[in-house]
């Protein structure tokens, strides 16, 4: 299953909220930033953290980061979250290590970084453990440790960090860093799943579909794809699609296929245009277009998905949807057959044999006859034949390879 992480950068704010006493700079500060008076609450905080209140030290250094109050200024965050960071606030020490992972105010340090999300994962800092058990997972900044990752997202999963909980789901089911188990796996996809974490829905959808670590469901497995795609998860799209198209899982539905097509589609997903492209083409779950297929096909087919350069091809043969050109069929049957499309081979052969949009070739299209048919194509063999018994290309002409083995 491929690796399916993403980075957490949360940046924290800690406005503490105390009753003002009117005398003491940090609670006057408090009450003004309550009021909507940014700058005044700033003068305070200034003054109380200057005194060395690491309470505003930390609000300092948030107000500097979003200009709020003061004029915007990375340094100058950096510098307070470094006071209050010092004095063992985890809080500064895990936004600093956020500063010095992105460079932003400090000169970027991914050593820095890990060593100050350490501070704060220590004190039980549940975001500082999950990138600190990220930068393990790579090797960034520390030596690459499967088993470090693996113990920081653990106490990061434990305080309920989605992100923490998924990752020790792929730890699981990889065996990396903790022995493989799929049912462990299952369990904390499941966890980062009901928190609506999408890529956690989404493998955990995979497991039901195939039946790893839990009893094998394909109605499990589209509930969960379902929830993914609806939160946007384009991999989830594509494969809630295929369940609706071939009826697995879920009542068959060509509409309700088209649509998650669409959705992965509209998000770039090159098989999902190629086959949102099928359907106009098809008539299938949408009303029959030539011209949407056509839009569809280019879409997939400038991503290199061999099956859309070969569908765009045909349409370019015969002239549905597209201006016709045997030219233009060529180029993209061409591109197909590159990749070892046997059909878009056997096309590249029926050209050359008729001389439409290349140059007439008998021996040309044996080759790609004989290609296509060394592919599996019975038909290609069965055309090769007939060049040969025809006398349209010598006996002992020997075909060449037209694709690379």
């Amino acid at each position: 299953m491929k690796r399916l992480i993403a980075v957490l950068l949360s940046v924290l704010v800690l406005f503490s909220v105390c009753g003002a006493s009117g005398e003491d700079p940090y609670d006057a500060g408090m009450e003004a930033y309550q009021a909507g008076d940014y700058e005044k609450a700033a003068e305070y905080f200034r003054e109380a953290a200057e005194q060395g209140n690491v309470r505003a030290q930390v609000n300092l250094g948030q107000m500097y980061r979003s200009g709020q109050g003061v004029v915007q200024s990375y340094e100058k965050s950096a510098e307070y979250y470094r006071m209050a960071a010092e004095q063992g606030n985890a809080n500064a020490q895990h936004n600093l290590g956020v500063m010095y992972w992105q460079g932003i105010g400090v000169e970027q340090s991914d050593e820095k970084a890990a060593e100050y999300f350490a501070l704060a994962a220590d004190q039980g800092m549940a975001e500082a453990q999950t990138n600190l058990g990220l930068m393990y997972l790579d090797g960034i900044g520390v030596n690459q440790s499967y088993e470090q990752a693996a113990r920081y997202f653990g106490m990061a999963a434990d305080q309920g960090v989605a992100l923490a909980q998924f990752n020790m789901g792929v730890i699981f089911f990889e065996g990396e860093g903790a022995e493989q188990s799929y049912e462990k796996a299952a369990e904390y996809y499941r966890l980062a799943a009901d928190q609506g974490y999408p890529n956690a829905q989404n493998n955990l959808a995979y497991m039901y579909e195939q039946g790893l670590g839990v009893e094998q469901s394909y109605e499990k497995a589209a509930e969960y794809y379902r929830l993914a795609a609806d939160n946007g998860f384009l991999p989830s799209q594509h494969n809630l699609a295929l369940m609706y198209e071939k009826g697995i899982g879920v009542e068959q539905s060509d509409e309700k296929a088209a649509y998650y097509y669409g959705l992965a589609a509209d998000q770039g997903d090159a098989g999902s245009q190629y086959s949102l492209g099928l359907m106009y083409d098809q008539g299938k779950g949408v009303k029959q277009s030539y011209e949407e297929a056509a839009r569809w096909y280019t879409l997939a087919a400038g991503q290199g998905n061999a099956n859309a350069q070969f569908g765009l091809g045909f349409l370019y043969y015969t002239g549905q949807g597209v201006e016709q050109s045997y030219e233009k069929a060529a180029a993209y049957f061409l591109m197909a057959a590159e990749q070892g499309h046997t059909w878009a081979l056997y096309n590249m052969a029926v050209l050359y044999q008729y001389g439409e949009g290349v140059g007439q070739s008998y021996e040309t299209a044996a080759d790609y006859y004989w290609t296509a048919a060394q592919g599996g194509n019975r038909e290609a063999k069965d055309r090769l034949d007939e060049l040969y018994a025809q006398g349209l290309v010598p006996e002992d002409y020997v075909p060449a390879m037209k694709i690379a083995k």
